[in-house]
């Protein structure tokens, strides 16, 4: 049976080098659009963060968000990011006067994220794009974002990822006991990224 984990993106290891997580912050266009989660995957426009697409350069994940309430003035630190969010006027918040995020930007990491459909070790290797990449839960914080092997072929140009591993599931066999065996129908795959900004 396989296990689907709608998560969005998160952190597996590191390739290269000291393992530790590094986040950066990067600034979010006041009123900005589009919400953001933790997991989602982001991108740099005109110097600010927005959703990425599977056709331009990814900066890495964003992790948590933070701004000035409007309202009561009081800084916000959320896994979540609400679509249309500014900073209260003229107000810094750790430098910045717009909402901004800590982002794992690090091109060299490994992410878990869940898959559309089941895969297999034949799609070791493979380049994938991601769907849903905007698409989260406000209770949660959680990114609903999933890898996509479906449609039209996937090339260099309008993949996110590239898979290199399936990750191991641990299910209840019908003895009782725990398989820890690799999934033939897995649903969660290990990825690196296919386009960084960073290289």
């Amino acid at each position: 049976m396989a296990v689907s984990y709608l998560s969005g993106l998160t952190r597996a290891r590191q390739v290269v080098g000291n393992s530790a997580q590094r986040l950066n912050a990067y600034p979010i266009q006041n009123s900005h659009q589009a919400a953001m989660y933790h997991g989602t995957p982001v991108k740099l426009s005109a110097g600010t963060l927005d959703v990425a697409t599977n056709s331009a350069a990814v900066l890495g994940v964003g992790i948590s968000y933070h701004w000035i309430d409007k309202t009561t003035g009081q800084p916000q630190y959320s896994k979540y990011f609400p679509a249309s969010t500014s900073n209260k006027n003229s107000t810094y918040n750790e430098g910045f006067t717009t909402p901004f995020a800590l982002v794992d930007d690090n091109p060299h990491g490994t992410w878990t994220i869940s898959t559309e459909t089941s895969v297999s070790a034949g799609n070791l290797g493979a380049l994938a794009r991601v769907t849903n990449a905007g698409a989260g839960s406000a209770v949660t914080g959680r990114s609903t974002a999933e890898l996509d092997l479906s449609g039209t072929a996937v090339s260099a140009g309008n993949a996110m990822f590239r898979i290199v591993g399936l990750k191991r599931i641990g299910e209840i066999t019908s003895a009782g006991g725990e398989d820890n065996n690799w999934d033939s129908t897995s649903t969660l795959v290990e990825v690196v990224w296919s386009n960084h900004v960073y290289g």
